[in-house]
């Protein structure tokens, strides 16, 4: 369940708004929408034509409203629409305290702003202009070919946000995807992002924390991935991006929690894991970049191959295999605790130093060992080995080039670290 969203902001209550007296659909006509006349009534249908602007103000349609040509659309002040909103090459939307319980569908359109105390069905764009949705509820957003998705206080429930092929950013600010909190119900959104342009930014450095329920997928785009102080609660898939992934739960105590993380074939840009919680394995590969994991619970076997540099400090790792392997810059792995240890075909120099319990303890994480690993296998490493101070039951090594330096390391059973 998600932990940590700000929902002070959310002035909504995700409630459709139904006209008590409203007249039988049977008894209203379909009205061409006019220049500069509001509609207040009720209606069957409302049609926009080209170069038409429309303004429904507090107005019922118990169909649909149907924008072409370069038409635009105001609705505000409680209108409902019962059937849909569909804008096909029209120009800008704006909702503003309007409830669409059919979903709203732009298709060559200009830019859709969803504004305070909206209520909407799925939103779908296509080869269209930006998103805002600030302070509403929707129950999914697709957005292809498009530009920017800004969520401000608002909530993507049941279902989550998918951008494909979009040139664009996302950004989340204070908002609740996959997530009720209201009710406490859980969905089954998360955030997937699909060869976009642009950033995904939930950063509670820059605005309010979000929450993702359910799994973050970012494939085949350019641009960062930013989720610092994020409630998170589904698995973390990051493959052939071009830009820097950052996940940090250090400001929200163990808000950053995930299940399967895979971190794979990144063209640039540096891997950062902080104050992260897993519960299934964790692969971070062949990323032509930097990576980090400090001060994290990791719940299930870690495997850390082909990248760059490598540091790895003040974690716990469950007793969990942890396999660092064919790196080609320098590995650090420092003040860990509860690890089973495997550092082999290393090309940068290694350093495994004062892996014990007391240095991880302070870091914040758990340790149940009593010892920094229970067994670590070195091997077959080029660029020169340094094992110090350490805790442990066994100690291995061989066919390092040079041999290791080994002192001041307490090892229970078997091992001393003699290179073969």
């Amino acid at each position: 369940m998600l932990r940590l969203v700000n929902t002070r902001t959310l002035g909504f209550t995700g409630l459709l708004l139904l006209w008590a007296a409203a007249a039988p659909a049977q008894n209203v006509q379909t009205v061409r929408c006019r220049n500069n006349v509001p509609l207040r009534g009720m209606y069957a249908d409302v049609t926009v034509a080209n170069g038409v602007s429309c303004t429904l103000d507090g107005a019922l349609v118990f169909g649909s409203v149907l924008v072409s040509g370069r038409g635009t659309l105001t609705a505000k002040n409680g209108t409902e629409v019962r059937g849909s909103v569909q804008v096909n090459s029209g120009g800008n939307i704006t909702l503003a305290a309007t409830n669409v319980l059919g979903g709203v569908i732009l298709d060559q359109s200009g830019n859709l702003s969803v504004k305070s105390g909206s209520t909407l069905a799925n939103i779908s764009m296509k080869k269209s202009g930006y998103l805002t949705i600030e302070n509403s509820a929707v129950t999914d957003v697709l957005s292809t070919e498009s530009g920017n998705v800004t969520v401000t206080n608002a909530r993507i429930f049941p279902g989550g946000v998918t951008m494909k092929l979009s040139n664009g950013s996302l950004t989340l600010c204070g908002s609740e995807i996959g997530f009720n909190s209201e009710t406490e119900q859980e969905g089954s959104g998360g955030v997937s992002m699909l060869e976009t342009t642009g950033n995904l930014l939930a950063d509670a450095g820059f605005c309010d924390p979000s929450g993702i329920q359910g799994s973050v997928v970012v494939e085949k785009g350019t641009g960062n991935v930013r989720l610092v102080g994020a409630a998170l609660n589904g698995d973390l898939a990051v493959i052939e991006q071009t830009g820097d992934v950052v996940v940090d739960g250090s400001t929200c105590n163990g808000c950053a929690t995930v299940g399967d993380v895979k971190v794979e074939k990144g063209k640039s840009g540096d891997i950062t894991l902080k104050a992260v919680r897993t519960d299934s394995d964790a692969t971070i590969s062949e990323n032509n970049g930097n990576v980090t994991i400090e001060s994290s619970s990791l719940g299930s076997d870690v495997s850390i191959s082909r990248n760059k540099k490598v540091v790895v400090k003040k974690n716990s790792f469950s007793l969990e295999d942890v396999h660092i392997s064919g790196n080609g810059g320098p590995i650090e792995i420092d003040s860990n605790c509860d690890m089973r240890l495997t550092v082999n075909e290393n090309s940068g120099a290694v350093t495994i130093s004062n892996n014990n319990v007391p240095d991880a303890q302070n870091a914040g994480v758990t340790c149940t060992s009593g010892f920094g690993f229970s067994d670590a296998d070195v091997t077959k490493n080029t660029g020169g080995v340094s094992i110090k101070y350490n805790t442990g039951e066994g100690l291995f090594c061989s066919d390092n080039n040079p041999a290791p330096t080994v002192s001041g390391n307490t090892i229970t059973f078997a091992g001393q670290c003699d290179d073969d």
